[in-house]
């Protein structure tokens, strides 16, 4: 989205970052060197852009979003606090599930998220390493 708003083009994005203050940072650094950077790239934020988020997914609230949000819900809500719906699998599971695919190039759509079975096999491969 930063990019797009700098270079004055459209921009879609699932599940970023919040960026519109961080914005700011990329916006003095291009004044800096191009003696550009006016308050066009975050009137660009939000005339070109596209967020598409997932409730749930608390990553994405440490900045603000510009422009079209659209919040979809998290597939995984019994995982979300081991950031479950930060995967972009159930993003676009999700909305493979509610929007479709017209031209049926894929036949399903499964993830699987498993931190405390993926932790518990981490741990083992570190006590065999060690030992």
């Amino acid at each position: 989205l930063i990019i797009g708003a700098l270079t004055g083009r459209l921009a879609v994005a699932i599940q970023p970052p919040g960026v519109y203050h961080s914005l700011a940072k990329h916006q003095a650094m291009q004044k800096e060197e191009r003696g550009t950077g006016t308050g066009q790239c975050h009137q660009a934020v939000h005339k070109r852009s596209v967020s598409i988020i997932v409730e749930g997914d608390w990553i994405q609230n440490f900045d603000g979003h510009g422009g079209l949000v659209q919040t979809v819900a998290c597939d995984q809500t019994q995982t979300s606090l081991a950031v479950g719906c930060h995967l972009i699998e159930g993003a676009i599971c999700h909305l493979l599930r509610h929007c479709g695919d017209e031209m049926r190039r894929f036949a399903e759509c499964k993830h699987e998220y498993t931190p405390v079975s993926t932790g518990m096999e981490v741990a083992k491969e570190v006590l065999a390493f060690l030992r």
